[in-house]
């Protein structure tokens, strides 16, 4: 048994064809208490990188997950990953 914590991680992304631009975000939950211990969004410009347009929401969603994850190393947290 792992003395890490787990936490919930609550990840989401999104894409506007209108704007070419996309976002995604994540919250990091203690299951415990229900409290968030950690939040963060970004803003993706898909014309900087147009290979990212092929992928539309989904390469928002992964950095999401890879944010979320690039906090939990440093803290040493395991995470449970919930996405739509």
């Amino acid at each position: 048994m792992s003395d890490r914590p787990i936490y919930d991680a609550y990840v989401d992304g999104s894409f506007s064809a209108k704007f070419d631009k996309g976002s995604w975000a994540y919250t990091i939950v203690n299951p415990e208490t229900d409290e968030s211990i950690a939040e963060e969004v970004g803003l993706v410009d898909y014309t900087i990188n147009s290979e990212l347009r092929k992928l539309r929401n989904i390469a928002t969603e992964c950095l999401a997950v890879m944010n979320a994850l690039k906090y939990a190393a440093r803290f040493n947290y395991k995470l449970n990953v919930v996405y739509d």
